[in-house]
């Protein structure tokens, strides 16, 4: 079964997220639909990638949604990228 971006931020046993994002993802059942969003806000992390494949860059996302920060946004991408690198 392929993973999206965003099924890489949730462990496979649950709907918590991944020990390496806490505090930089949520993912509340009752907000969003369940979609990991980024703490403390309603921006889901899929507008991120969605606004790089577009050719956004990270400043003009972060400039897009108020309350998103630019570390929040960098420990998403590291992580993704290294889960990525790493074959999980």
């Amino acid at each position: 079964m392929r993973m999206s971006i965003t099924d890489k931020l949730q462990p496979q046993t649950g709907n918590r997220v991944a020990p390496a994002l806490l505090g930089v993802v949520w993912i509340d059942p009752d907000r969003v639909s369940g979609e990991p969003c980024f703490a403390q806000t309603r921006v889901p992390v899929r507008n991120l990638f969605d606004a790089l494949a577009s050719g956004a860059t990270v400043d003009d996302f972060l400039d897009g949604y108020e309350g998103v920060t630019r570390p929040q946004v960098l420990a998403v991408l590291t992580y993704v990228a290294d889960s990525v690198s790493s074959g999980a």
